[in-house]
């Protein structure tokens, strides 16, 4: 098992649980024959990022 550290800095470990939140989101749509979804969750979470990039201090 891979574990990852979380970053020390506010943006970091934010952006850091937006990555884990859609791989899981990801994974579980890969596990249930949903690849449909894949693009969708990809670009969701791409606009969110970039969200909290925009508006990070």
């Amino acid at each position: 098992m891979l574990i990852e550290a979380v970053p020390r800095d506010p943006l970091g470990a934010e952006l850091h649980l937006l990555h884990s939140d859609y791989v899981r989101q990801l994974n579980a749509a890969v596990a249930q024959d949903r690849e449909d979804l894949v693009p969708e969750l990809a670009d969701l979470y791409t606009e969110e990022a970039l969200r909290l990039l925009n508006d990070a201090p």
